[in-house]
């Protein structure tokens, strides 16, 4: 089973579920693909525009993964306290990723963290065994049915 929870180093438990898979997938391809998953040192050797994306990318992935991939929202002086600080908290979703980016997460791992686990979360998993071949089960069945008529 996924790990569908993180418990960050404030002691705050977050409750995660998965998102839509299809922004992953743009999001990834505004990344540069694949390859950054596969070497994620590549990402040191982007430079000029290709890096502004790349940051853009990231900004937007911890934002769809955090607004829609977490389910706890922050609690009422955490709201008091994005208010103090200018951040915007119009909508329940965007409160939640400025509590989390502002307040609660203490470093880039724990955003890696929470965006990790998000998407691991958001592919599908293939929690049935593997099912046998139609055909392969009907020669199955065919030799065990000639097996027990032939004796």
């Amino acid at each position: 089973m996924m790990q569908d929870t993180l418990t960050l180093k404030s002691g705050t438990v977050l409750h995660l579920k998965g998102v839509r898979p299809g922004p992953l997938r743009n999001l990834i391809l505004q990344f540069g693909g694949i390859k950054i998953f596969e070497d994620p040192d590549s990402l040191k050797e982007l430079t000029g525009k290709r890096m502004s994306r790349a940051l853009g990318a990231t900004e937007v992935l911890f934002n769809y993964c955090a607004a829609w991939g977490v389910t706890d929202d922050p609690p009422e002086e955490a709201m008091d306290d994005l208010d103090a600080l200018g951040l915007p908290a119009g909508s329940p979703k965007q409160a939640r990723a400025n509590w989390l980016r502002y307040l609660e997460l203490s470093d880039d791992d724990e955003m890696a963290e929470l965006i990790g686990l998000v998407m691991a979360l958001s592919v599908p998993q293939d929690d049935e065994p593997e099912k046998p071949d139609e055909v392969a089960m009907l020669k199955a069945r065919i030799a065990e049915l000639e097996g027990t008529d032939g004796s």
